[in-house]
């Protein structure tokens, strides 16, 4: 290879974080603290519905911000994942037989009790996270 080839190669090339060397091991977690970066420092409690690695990113990215995660997650939803939820600081409340019961119970608590539901996917600051590099540099990409 030329030393122009190799030069152009090296400029090239992207910086790369390994999701599984992240404290959740999943992109949620990503997305849900850049989310927080984005809202203000203090408000109401966060309530979402999860089966597992939303739920984790959600409360670990409230735990490091002083807020309070309420996951609701099904009756049925593994035991693994509602153990990972817990440590890393989201109260788990488990409602209904499937995905869709817990979602539409955790949307009732939140208005009930006046707490922000944040939903997977519906907060377009949830996907507008870079594709790498240190979080506290993130900025929102240009759509």
């Amino acid at each position: 290879m030329s030393r122009e080839a190799s030069s152009l190669l090296r400029q090239a090339q992207a910086p790369l974080q390994r999701l599984q060397d992240g404290p959740i091991r999943a992109f949620q977690g990503r997305g849900t603290d850049w989310l927080l970066q984005t809202m203000p420092a203090a408000g109401p409690s966060l309530v979402t519905a999860s089966a597992g690695n939303f739920g984790q990113g959600l409360a670990h990215a409230a735990a490091k911000r002083g807020r309070k995660a309420i996951v609701f997650a099904a009756t049925n939803a593994n035991p693994l994942k509602i153990a990972a939820m817990q440590r890393v600081g989201a109260e788990v409340i488990l409602h209904g037989d499937d995905f869709d019961a817990a979602k539409a119970e955790a949307r009732r608590f939140a208005e009930t009790k006046g707490c922000a539901f944040i939903q997977d996917g519906a907060h377009p600051a949830i996907g507008q996270w870079p594709a790498a590099g240190d979080s506290s540099q993130w900025k929102p990409l240009r759509t």
